[in-house]
């Protein structure tokens, strides 16, 4: 049907292949435009998920966590998970039987160089791992920042949701809005790793593998360890973990070894922070604001918006 309604015909496409397969060879055309060799093999690949595995998240109940643009977390299973209220999402990792479960929200870099550039601190961006230290070693902000600016995914499937800031005061500065930002794009992925504990796919001793641009480095980690209660690592050898998975999936076509023994073999730690027993149980506190701001929210999504007319 999908191929009926773009007009094309099955004959102009490929054949559909799994990963980890040999799906040709580099044509004459395509070498001289990529600078390569022409007949080298050409793996099958997968979708930007594949940073899962560039990422250390190999067994199942292993938990990832990507921060860029969006932000998403999943966790690695052996079978399908099918959640009865419709709150997350499963499609297949990178090898047969293996699956990954979990959702992601809209805006998480997105949101915080949106507020920079409101606030006029765009400049400020390059600045954000001094703003992610002060935030490991001061305390939760008590500004909440509801994060759906571009509606919201996983786990309240909500196009119609839209971001809020609550509880400011003349006393509030930029790094307090700016601190609220990220803590709700967190306390949002929080809101899916609870749904994945709640379906018992996410075992208690789980780690949460990160990834991803956006705080990349242990002081953000920090945050996210209280917030999630759990340990939080980076494992890699190059700053993307996506084009090392990218790696490991032509590795593997061509010698058959398994990507997870691979990537297990070629991946080193790079950080991991532990939660932080007193910080733990003041982001509890927030995290619960948070939550019931949102669900104090839900009756504005119905509400008709103002009609204004925007200059530029």
């Amino acid at each position: 049907e999908l191929v009926a309604f773009s007009s094309c015909s099955l004959d102009s496409l490929p054949p559909v292949l799994p990963t980890v397969s040999m799906a040709g060879a580099l044509t004459a055309g395509a070498a001289v435009t990529l600078g390569l060799t022409e007949g080298i093999p050409v793996a099958t690949g997968g979708g930007d998920d594949i940073e899962t595995l560039g990422a250390g998240a190999l067994q199942p109940g292993d938990i990832q966590e990507h921060l860029g643009t969006t932000g998403s977390i999943y966790v690695a299973t052996d079978r399908p998970v099918f959640d009865p209220k419709g709150r997350i999402e499963t499609y297949p990792d990178v090898v047969a039987g293996r699956w990954l479960a979990g959702g992601s929200t809209s805006a998480a870099g997105l949101a915080q160089r949106w507020m920079l550039e409101l606030l006029g601190q765009s400049e400020a961006w390059v600045e954000m791992d001094e703003i992610f230290a002060r935030m490991a070693a001061g305390r939760p902000s008590d500004v909440i920042f509801l994060p759906y600016l571009a509606g919201e995914r996983a786990p309240l499937w909500k196009i119609e949701r839209t971001g809020a800031l609550l509880g400011l005061r003349t006393d509030h500065e930029t790094q307090d809005i700016l601190q609220a930002t990220v803590e709700g794009v967190l306390f949002s992925l929080r809101g899916v790793l609870e749904v994945l504990e709640e379906l018992g796919v996410a075992p208690s001793a789980s780690f949460v593998h990160t990834a991803g641009p956006f705080g990349a480095g242990p002081e953000l980690g920090s945050v996210r360890a209280d917030i999630y209660g759990r340990r939080v690592v980076r494992y890699g050898v190059s700053e993307s973990s996506t084009s090392f998975a990218a790696m490991i999936l032509a590795a593997c076509t061509i010698s058959g070894e398994s990507p997870y023994e691979m990537a297990g073999r070629l991946l080193s730690l790079r950080w991991s922070v532990d939660p932080r027993p007193d910080r733990r149980a003041e982001y509890e506190h927030a995290y619960a604001r948070f939550a019931k701001a949102t669900g104090l929210l839900a009756d504005f999504d119905s509400m008709q918006p103002i009609q204004t007319e925007r200059t530029t």
